[in-house]
């Protein structure tokens, strides 16, 4: 039996799908770079790729991943941990921030939720 040929849809032609549930303030409007983007942070989690995100402030790299984490985070069997990080991070910080997430099993033994 011959198979159908697969057609590929131009990023822009994917429709938006408003979901009047969500808080006005947490819609992220699909444009091409965020379809783009968020397409690849959710292929990458699925197939437990690690992933590293830079770029000029205020561009939406941080919305763009948390709307992608949160649509198939039901999915997937991770605990996510958002961490920010500027000039002034120091590793303390960092340390105590991942620590607070995680829980105590002995006094030098932490272990996730």
């Amino acid at each position: 039996e011959e198979k159908e040929p697969v057609k590929f849809e131009a990023w822009p032609k994917i429709p938006f799908e408003y979901s009047s549930e969500k808080n006005y303030f947490n819609l992220v409007v699909p444009t091409k770079d965020t379809v783009r983007f968020s397409w690849f942070v959710k292929e990458c989690l699925k197939n437990s790729f690690p992933l590293f995100f830079t770029g000029v402030t205020g561009v939406g790299k941080s919305i763009i991943i948390n709307s992608a984490i949160e649509e198939i985070k039901e999915k997937m069997p991770y605990e996510e941990i958002f961490l920010a990080f500027s000039s002034q991070t120091k590793s303390s910080q960092v340390q105590m921030q991942i620590e607070e997430k995680l829980e105590k099993r002995r006094k030098t033994l932490l272990s996730g939720p």
